[in-house]
C-alpha cells in the first residue's frame, strides 16, 4: 500500500508540474528549484525529483549541470524540424478524413472547436489560444481512426507550444488563423480533398513563419531567469 501511495504521489506532483507548464506559469527557461515546488504541492523534494526526471525523459525540462532543472526551451532547429514533420502529418491526416465523408454529428466537435478558438483570438494572446489550436488538429488527425497518429500529433504540438516563447508571436495572426481554420472545416465537409490540402498546407506555411520569425528573436540573448510562483 506504501509504495502504491507513493507511487500516486509522484503521478499527482508530475500532472501538477506538467499543468504548470501548461499553464505558463513555468516559462521556457526558467529554473526548477525542488524545494518550492515541495512547498507548494505540500510534499517531499522526492516526488518532485521523480516527477522531474519523468518530465526531462519526456523532454519537457532539461538538466543542467550544476545548475539544476531548467523549463526546456526550444531551438530555432528544432522547431522548424517539428513544424516540418506536423504538416506531413496534417497534410496525410486530412486527405484520410475527406475521402471518408464524414457526417455533420462526426464534424460537430470540430466546429465546437472552431467557435471556442474565435472567441479566444478576440482576446490578448495567451496560452489558452495555443491549447485550443492545438485542440483543433489533434481532433481532425482523430478523425483518421489511427489513435497512434494522434498521439504523435498532440505530442508534437505540446513540445512546441510549451517549449518556445509566446510574448513575441503575432497577435494579428489570430485572426487569419482563424480563417484558415474555418476554409480547412468547410473542405472537409465538402470533402474536396485538393481545396483541403491547399489550405492545410497554406496554414503550415504561415504558422511556421510566425513562429520562426517571432518566436526566436531574443537566441543571442537568453538568460534563464529564477523560478518564479505569481
Amino acid at each position: 500500500m506504501k509504495k502504491n501511495s507513493s507511487e500516486s504521489l509522484e503521478s499527482l506532483t508530475y500532472k501538477k508540474i506538467k499543468n504548470l507548464l501548461i499553464d505558463y506559469r513555468l516559462a521556457p527557461g526558467q529554473r526548477l528549484v525542488y524545494q518550492d515546488l515541495a512547498n507548494m504541492f505540500n510534499v517531499s523534494r522526492t516526488p518532485v525529483k521523480n516527477a522531474l526526471s519523468r518530465l526531462e525523459q519526456e523532454g519537457f525540462v532539461t538538466l543542467i549541470p550544476e545548475k539544476g532543472y531548467m523549463v526546456k526551451e526550444i531551438c530555432r532547429k528544432e522547431a522548424s524540424e517539428l513544424l516540418a514533420v506536423l504538416e506531413m502529418l496534417e497534410l496525410h491526416s486530412v486527405r484520410e478524413i475527406v475521402r471518408k465523408h464524414l457526417s455533420v454529428v462526426t464534424l460537430r466537435e470540430i466546429k465546437k472547436i472552431l467557435e471556442a478558438y474565435a472567441k479566444a483570438v478576440k482576446k490578448e494572446l495567451d496560452r489558452e489560444r495555443f491549447i485550443i489550436d492545438a485542440r483543433l488538429h489533434t481532433k481532425i488527425v482523430e478523425l483518421t481512426g489511427n489513435s497512434f497518429l494522434a498521439s504523435l500529433v498532440k505530442e508534437i504540438f505540446e513540445k512546441i507550444y510549451l517549449q518556445i516563447r509566446i510574448s513575441g508571436l503575432s497577435q494579428k495572426r489570430g485572426n487569419v488563423a482563424k480563417d484558415e481554420h474555418e476554409k480547412i472545416y468547410r473542405a472537409i465537409q465538402k470533402g474536396n480533398v485538393q481545396e483541403a490540402t491547399k489550405w492545410v498546407t497554406l496554414h503550415a506555411k504561415n504558422r511556421k513563419n510566425n513562429i520562426l520569425r517571432n518566436a526566436f528573436k531574443d537566441d543571442q540573448n537568453k538568460n534563464f531567469t529564477s523560478f518564479l510562483f505569481t
